[in-house]
């Protein structure tokens, strides 16, 4: 059997290997899951550990920002009703994203 951490800890398993167990996530808070993925917002050392959905959310974003900036910097190179398709495409993902749903 093995125990469940509350927040930062480390987990027995049940073969009894010691596994390093984050089940609170930085942006969204507990998490039902372990938190796997990390993300460094400023200069210092420190790392915060998120979930899933919230890596999700924020790739997300990410993806619909840097599409505008390839628009306004003049890289995309397809017809207005083409880019408006990937907008439309790229903000449903944002929304499906916040709802805890992926297309991927």
């Amino acid at each position: 059997m093995s125990k469940v951490c509350q927040s930062y800890g480390i987990c027995s398993s049940w073969y009894g290997v010691d596994i390093l167990c984050f089940s609170y996530c930085s942006l969204s808070g507990p998490s039902p899951k372990p938190c796997k993925f990390r993300v460094k917002l400023d200069e210092s050392n420190t790392w915060h550990f998120i979930s899933q959905g919230a890596r999700d959310r924020v790739a997300a974003v990410c993806d619909f920002y840097s599409y505008l900036r390839y628009i306004i910097r003049g890289i995309v190179k397809t017809d207005v009703h083409s880019m408006f398709r990937e907008l439309i495409r790229l903000r449903t993902e944002m929304a499906l994203s916040r709802l805890g749903l992926t297309t991927k």
